[in-house]
């Protein structure tokens, strides 16, 4: 899905939701800037995807 008026957008929350909003934005044709105060984001995804890998093999 794509706009005709392309936006800058502006997400604060370099969390999940955030990084979800900024993701959809982006692949409707718009300028995203993403920005998060406290953690580095990769390092964040890095730990997310580590916690769901052993939560599925836990169960």
């Amino acid at each position: 899905m794509s706009t005709e008026t392309t936006k800058k957008i502006m997400v604060v929350d370099g969390g999940l939701d955030g990084m979800e909003a900024a993701t959809v934005c982006a692949i409707r044709g718009h300028v995203v800037d993403l920005f998060e105060k406290k953690i580095n984001l990769a390092a964040y995804l890095l730990r997310q995807q580590l916690w769901n890998s052993t939560k599925m093999i836990k169960d």
